[in-house]
């Protein structure tokens, strides 16, 4: 049976592959499609046996359609809405006399039709398959569609691909059923075991979003990337499955329930149809809505820290810090550091699309003991989180901020060192009298501050945490002799950097432990921050901007000793001059008492420090004490603070080395 029509959009009559070299010029650019079926490999009824050649009158064969489905790929031809190019469907009339055994001399089952589909021409229904989308052929078991109750549809590999109308002529696609990759939709040996479908089912156009805030009005419904969402799509009738297109990615559809499910991990506006099918066909219409999918806020994603209050159940009174980096996916990785120890800790971050501006933390911390965990709920709107850190006794507090810094966003207005002083808030005789101080230097893409620093009772603590929003540095240093914790705050001058300032406060902790120095412990106490940019010093200047000795005035400087044990305080008068080295400045101190020196003064970092001695009744007795400190900017005024510590005057079975040592004050200062 042999289709041979050369009017219309038919090209010559072809006879399998042989035809494609004989040369016929198109005038316009053209794909032709050749699609035959060889003796070897006849078309089938539903019995197995090949279709009749029928007459040329009146065909009893099939009817055959060249097309394609509207979803398919090349691992699965057949998804979607079938699409007729040519045969009773066909969007062309001129297309639809395409059949089976309408003419004869074929063997029964087997055909050899050519077709052009020329540039410009209107032979799609819609628009044109895209290039690469699989073609097939389809028939069906009687004379017309409306008398068939089966069809089946065969596509192949490569040569079955649709090619776009070429610039110039000639482009082919052959479709045989003689190929070796060949896909049956029903399966191989299925011919005609494909129900044909029926009339489309009703359907109810509304969507039920299952708790979201979209409307059956407008079907439209809010999303966000990592929050889990479920719509609901009604059902046709008790046997319908369901199709969709377009859902987001990380959403899928059941096609048993029609619930669409998942969790978002794409932004966009998707326009969503779900097409559900029952028995007695595919709707014609889909389920049309959309749902927005939008991205995590700003203000929720990136780096983070924070702080947890000290609580004597929760983490023995030592506090804690917190560091957590967020992801636009919706996921979290940081550690939890308490005291000397810390965990760390991920997950996915908890979401919902009707609170874009927040997101919440929920995880358990087993080390800490059963039933203990992190609780923090994330504020995009301010860039910050709280939250609250518990076990079964109590629960403690837990704030931080975000750290925004990048090279497309440095802290340039931040950057660099500062010193800083420190100084008890009530002092007593339990406690350190003396300064503590230390410094910070910032780097601006990454944001992130070094802190080192001496506390007054010789203690040393150092560290870096990445820098918030607005300069806060949440300070955390546990050792199992120091607890140091609090926030700092870098606020930017007007002027030029040189005018930036740093305070805020911390508490210090030091537990009971062994050793000369306040072996009893301390604290919590109450530290005040203070400080600002270095002053910088010129090549050979002098510390502290102090002026130039003179004959006038033989003296430009003054230490006062006070607290740590001394009876009384008090001052001396000294000069202080540069030397022909950049590196140091000298000190000229006179004779008195007690006796004083200042060996080390460093202009460039504002270091400073030297000894003192009290006599005592005998040179047993004799106290010599180290003072150490540095040059801090406190309101415009530079000054050196610093610490002393001091035996007290040992009692029997004790010595100067195994007394105990207080801490007493240092200011060095200009005249």
């Amino acid at each position: 049976m042999k289709r041979n029509q050369s009017k219309g959009l038919f090209g010559l009559a072809l006879c399998g592959m042989c035809a494609l070299g004989g040369g016929t010029v198109l005038a316009q650019p053209t794909v032709q499609v050749v699609w035959e079926a060889p003796s070897s490999k006849p078309l089938l009824d539903k019995t197995g046996k090949p279709l009749t050649a029928g007459l040329a009158t009146a065909g009893d064969g099939a009817i055959l359609e060249l097309g394609y489905y509207d979803a398919g790929t090349v691992s699965s031809p057949f998804q979607g809405k079938f699409i007729a190019l040519t045969g009773v469907s066909s969007a062309v009339a001129s297309l639809r006399t395409t059949s089976v055994g309408d003419s004869g001399g074929e063997a029964n089952g087997t055909f050899s039709i050519s077709t052009n589909f020329k540039d410009g021409a209107a032979v799609f229904q819609g628009d044109p398959p895209e290039s690469g989308t699989p073609l097939v052929i389809r028939f069906y078991d009687g004379k017309t569609v409306a008398a068939s109750k089966y069809y089946n549809a065969v596509s192949g590999a490569a040569n079955w691909l649709w090619k776009a109308p070429a610039e110039a002529p000639g482009s082919f696609v052959v479709l045989s059923l003689a190929d070796s990759d060949l896909v049956w939709q029903g399966g191989l040996g299925s011919a005609f075991k494909t129900t044909l479908e029926g009339p489309p089912p009703a359907i109810n156009q509304a969507v039920d979003g299952g708790g979201s805030s979209g409307g059956e009005s407008s079907n439209e419904f809010p999303a966000m990337i990592g929050a889990a969402l479920s719509l609901n799509v009604p059902e046709a009738n008790k046997s319908a499955t369901y199709r969709s297109t377009e859902l987001p990615p990380g959403l899928r559809l059941n096609t048993s329930t029609g619930v669409v499910s998942g969790v978002p991990s794409a932004a966009g506006n998707y326009a969503v149809t779900v097409t559900p099918v029952n028995s007695s066909g595919v709707a014609q219409t889909g389920i049309e809505f959309k749902i927005n999918v939008a991205p995590i806020a700003k203000g929720v994603v990136g780096k983070f820290i924070g702080l947890v209050e000290r609580s004597a159940a929760a983490n023995s009174n030592r506090g804690g810090q917190i560091q957590l980096t967020t992801t636009a996916a919706g996921g979290y990785s940081g550690r939890v550091y308490l005291g000397t120890r810390s965990y760390s800790i991920t997950g996915k971050l908890g979401l919902q699309a009707t609170h874009t501006e927040g997101a919440t933390i929920v995880v358990a911390l087993p080390q800490l003991g059963s039933g203990a965990q992190l609780e923090l709920g994330f504020d995009g709107s301010t860039q910050s989180f709280s939250g609250t850190l518990s076990n079964k006794s109590e629960s403690a507090s837990v704030s931080g901020v975000q750290a925004p810094w990048s090279a497309a966003y440095p802290a340039n207005s931040l950057k660099g060192a500062y010193a800083f002083r420190l100084s008890l808030d009530e002092p007593g005789d339990l406690v350190p009298e003396g300064y503590g101080y230390g410094k910070v230097n910032v780097a601006a893409t990454s944001g992130i501050a070094a802190i080192s620093g001496v506390l007054a009772d010789g203690s040393k603590v150092s560290g870096s945490v990445v820098m918030g929003k607005a300069g806060e540095l949440a300070v955390y240093c546990a050792t199992t002799s120091v607890s140091v914790a609090g926030w700092l705050a870098l606020e930017a001058a007007e002027a030029p950097s040189s005018a930036n300032s740093i305070g805020g406060g911390l508490s210090w902790l030091r537990p009971a432990g062994t050793g000369t120095v306040y072996a009893a412990g301390f604290g919590p106490v109450n530290l005040q921050v203070e400080g600002g940019t270095p002053v910088i010093v010129p090549a050979k200047g002098l510390v502290l901007g102090l002026e130039a000795v003179s004959e006038a005035n033989p003296m430009n400087a003054k230490l006062t000793f006070a607290g740590g044990g001394l009876e009384d305080e008090f001052s001396r008068d000294f000069a202080v001059k540069a030397t022909t080295s950049a590196a140091k400045n000298t000190a000229t101190i006179p004779d008195g008492t007690p006796t004083l020196t200042l060996p080390v003064i460093n202009p460039s970092t504002g270091a400073f420090s030297g000894t003192f001695v009290l006599a005592g009744t005998s040179r047993v007795t004799d106290r010599t004490v180290v003072f150490q400190g540095q040059a801090v900017t406190i309101g415009g005024e530079t000054r050196g603070y610093g610490y002393f510590l001091m035996p007290v005057l040992p009692t029997q079975k004790q010595t100067l080395m195994t007394s105990p040592k207080l801490s007493g004050s240092v200011i060095f200062e200009s005249l």
